[in-house]
């Protein structure tokens, strides 16, 4: 259960190519009030992107290869055979 990187990945992608048609977009009207007239979509975009950089960092850099041997279904917490608690 949790998060599918592939949708992390199409969140990210959606959030790039937003900022960038505002940015083509003002760049070929010759006039930036394009994105300083519509901040909330800047930022949305921005914030969006950050937060799926997050989760990129924590799949690909943090997390990396970890549940291979058991299809990602396992805990971080894992209980011994004498019912302690490891990680």
């Amino acid at each position: 259960m949790g998060w599918s990187i592939e949708n992390i990945l199409l969140d990210f992608s959606g959030g790039l190519l937003s900022l960038l048609q505002l940015l083509l977009d003002s760049s070929l009207q010759s006039d930036w009030s394009g994105v300083t007239g519509n901040p909330v979509k800047f930022f949305l975009s921005l914030i969006a992107m950050g937060f799926d950089l997050a989760f990129m960092w924590q799949h690909y850099v943090l997390y990396r290869g970890y549940g291979e041997d058991e299809g990602e279904t396992r805990g971080l917490l894992v209980h011994g055979e004498s019912g302690e608690v490891t990680v």
